[in-house]
């Protein structure tokens, strides 16, 4: 994922599941940002995603960064959130909260200049109306925001850059000494990871394309189908391998496999 030095949105949910720090808590934006921890996370990492948390819905963008703010200070423990640039502005001002937080949150802020979303969407089609209407474009520096609410600033625009900060952003800070004792300043930090719009569609259907070959692949050389069908006169059994050989019997079990479309529309499927 990333290939050519671009940064991808896949590549990002998945880099910052295998590198959080070991106890610490990843709150998930609503929209793209919990759809790609779920398809992309790598849940082999050192922090194994133990502490996991989102607003309840799966669409809303309001009072997001308020929500992670609160979730850390509830888990006393320090956070990630993995937000949309969109969502990051509906709540923009409780950056100012960050300095009244005791742990140390890394705010990942996706920028792909709107609502990438609605680009999965037909309505992406009738250029006439999606925008500004669906993608609500903004040109917004996040580096000025940053530095009017006082908070660390990054910027990345490549998966090797984006590595490197948020790797460095989860290593345990160091206590400051002073002539009266020891004190750990909590350091927040906000990244700006850059992505392409279009560039990041190609590359989920690109994905979804080869999932859905490995899928074709199992079912057709691995799983063996088989159903019961339940008569008044008593049950019909009957299976098919995947060679096309049939067997029947009361014993015959079948997997049931379950497909679903990344984002729900037939083209994905």
């Amino acid at each position: 994922m990333g290939g050519e030095g671009r940064l991808v949105e896949p590549a990002i949910a998945r880099c910052v599941s295998a590198h959080l720090s070991p106890g610490a808590g990843l709150f998930l934006s609503n929209s793209m940002p919990c759809r790609d921890m779920d398809t992309f996370a790598q849940h082999s990492g050192p922090g194994n995603l133990c502490h996991v948390a989102m607003n309840r819905g799966a669409n809303g963008i309001d009072g997001v960064v308020s929500s992670a703010l609160g979730y850390a200070v509830g888990l006393r423990r320090p956070v990630t959130l993995l937000i949309g640039d969109m969502a990051l502005l509906h709540d923009v001002n409780a950056l100012h909260l960050l300095r009244q937080i005791p742990h140390p949150i890394t705010i990942v802020c996706v920028n792909n200049g709107g609502s990438a979303i609605f680009s999965f969407l037909p309505i992406a089609r009738h250029a006439d109306v999606f925008s500004p209407y669906f993608d609500t474009p903004h040109d917004l520096s996040f580096e000025g925001v940053c530095s009017t609410f006082g908070v660390r600033y990054a910027r990345a625009t490549t998966p090797q850059e984006f590595e490197r900060i948020y790797r460095e952003s989860q290593q345990p800070q160091q206590q400051q000494s002073s002539s009266c004792s020891a004190t750990t300043t909590v350091q927040h930090l906000f990244i700006e990871a850059v992505t392409d719009r279009a560039d990041n569609v190609q590359v989920h259907r690109q994905l979804g394309a080869a999932a859905t070959t490995a899928a074709h692949h199992v079912l057709l050389n691995d799983v063996h189908l088989a159903w019961d069908l339940h008569l008044p006169g008593g049950t019909l059994h009957s299976g098919r391998s995947s060679s096309g050989s049939s067997s029947s019997g009361r014993g015959a079990r079948g997997t049931v496999v379950l497909l679903h479309g990344f984002m729900g529309s037939r083209q994905d499927w």
